[in-house]
């Protein structure tokens, strides 16, 4: 490697390291660690003879152990004893430490550069072995940064591209889902409005990165172990990142072609994903598509059903998601609110924001002013609405019961507006909600004392 004679010992070298690698933990972590072997392998990805064997010593290098779920560990064992052996332990060297580790340097050996100069001459093997670099390269958050600077997410666009054209759909397949897995990993880490301007932004390749976490979303393992959500969940973060851009038309293409994924992704038992699609249905809440899925649509009111449901989830930020998305669906759209309005569920939803129970087993946190803010922009539309059937419903959700059954919506509201510190908030709750409800002499006692407590006067 050092100092070959000709180009066929260079070649016979690399193909012998590979092979070597291949076999040994401790090849591939010595190899990972030298400088210098690094430096010459990014050197020889140029080269078109050298090429192939140059990606495959550097995927050996940087490759982590498949994770396996319980269900698969135990059929691993299962299988071992039907064959009279042991599962052998794995090797230290491959552990997720010292593979992080090599692929440190092969970041700062700046391999991906070298990968972008020459993608363009790629075979569709060594395409497929660079993404599988970059992949395994991305799984650190530091590395991403550094990543996205030499060019990872430009090159693995191309490379997805590339793989449309595939002939083998397999062999398409087994490119491009770790080219989507990699550029959701590096756009999570990365700000959209900083990163897609200059090169970036002249290469269009934003609209192709966004196709790409679209077919993440969408993509379903072949294998019938158990699902693996964090691809999913991966692509869902970046998707909703670039979705944050102030762009509406692509916006609008995101919605387009993801609605209908977001829309069963809402419905998932894990509430993770829970929780990320409807983070990304809020950020694309002011978007044509989006508002008349919620207002026009034949499904309507079955989807309005299900973000009400999501306000009263158990996890936080589902319920801060939800709340936001109602906010600008309302804001933006009167036919939106009109339904909103009409939904059975709305007033019994809206309480449950504004008087939340001390206690509710069902809540993985306690509602909040977070909660109830949102809550509250949503009560202003309402009540600053030219509909008097907006204004009506405002005042008879506050002139209702309370939660808990002791008072009034409008009590519950009066006691917030002393206690919370959002200025914004309180005179919401004073132009919109109260002043036009009158409160029961039990609640003005209540107030009396309240405001006692606080000290703010008599």
């Amino acid at each position: 490697m050092a100092s070959p004679e000709s180009e066929q010992e260079m070649k016979d070298a690399l193909e012998g390291l590979a092979m070597c690698m291949l076999k040994s933990a401790k090849v591939r972590d010595e190899c990972g660690n030298d400088i210098s072997l690094l430096a010459a392998l990014a050197a020889a990805i140029e080269v078109q003879k050298y090429m192939f064997s140059a990606l495959q010593v550097l995927a050996y290098a940087s490759a982590y152990r498949p994770r396996m779920s319980d269900e698969q560990k135990k059929m691993q064992q299962l299988q071992a004893y039907a064959a009279n052996s042991q599962v052998p332990p794995p090797n230290p060297l491959d552990d997720d430490d010292h593979v992080t580790k090599r692929c440190r340097k092969i970041v700062e050996a700046k391999v991906v550069s070298h990968i972008v100069k020459a993608a363009p001459r790629a075979t569709h093997l060594s395409a497929s072995l660079a993404v599988q670099i970059i992949n395994s390269l991305s799984f650190d958050k530091k590395h991403r940064g550094m990543l996205a600077q030499q060019g990872a997410v430009r090159i693995l666009a191309k490379l997805w591209e590339a793989a449309k054209q595939y002939a083998d759909q397999k062999e398409s397949i087994s490119t491009q889902i770790p080219a989507c897995n990699a550029v959701a990993r590096i756009l999570i880490s990365t700000d959209p409005t900083v990163y897609f301007t200059g090169e970036a932004r002249k290469e269009q390749i934003l609209p192709t990165c966004a196709k790409m976490l679209q077919q993440l979303i969408s993509h379903e393992p072949d294998d019938d172990g158990p699902r693996n959500w964090l691809p999913t969940f991966e692509a869902l973060l970046a998707l909703t990142n670039l979705a944050s851009l102030e762009d509406m038309a692509f916006k609008e293409a995101i919605a387009k072609d993801s609605f209908v994924k977001i829309e069963d992704l809402l419905l998932s038992s894990n509430h993770n994903i829970r929780m990320r699609a409807m983070e990304l249905l809020t950020n694309l809440s002011y978007t044509p598509t989006v508002l008349s899925m919620f207002s026009t649509d034949m499904r309507a009111k079955q989807r309005l059903d299900i973000v009400l449901a999501l306000v009263t989830a158990a996890e936080k930020g589902t319920r801060l998601a939800a709340l936001g998305s109602l906010c600008m669906m309302t804001e933006a759209s009167e036919t939106v609110s009109r339904a909103f309005i009409r939904n059975e569920k709305s007033k019994a939803m809206a309480t449950r924001i504004i008087d939340p129970p001390v206690e509710d087993v069902e809540l993985a946190e306690p509602v909040g002013e977070d909660e109830q803010y949102r809550l509250c922009y949503l009560i202003r539309t309402l009540a600053n609405s030219a509909e008097v059937d907006m204004k009506r419903w405002v005042t008879e959700w506050a002139s209702g019961p309370a939660r808990n059954g002791e008072g009034t919506v409008a009590g519950r509201a009066a006691m917030l507006m002393l206690t919370t510190q959002n200025q914004e908030m309180r005179d919401i709750l004073t132009q919109c909600l109260l002043k036009d409800v009158q409160l029961s002499e039990d609640e003005k006692a209540a107030l009396v004392v309240k405001v006692k407590e606080l000290g703010l006067g008599s």
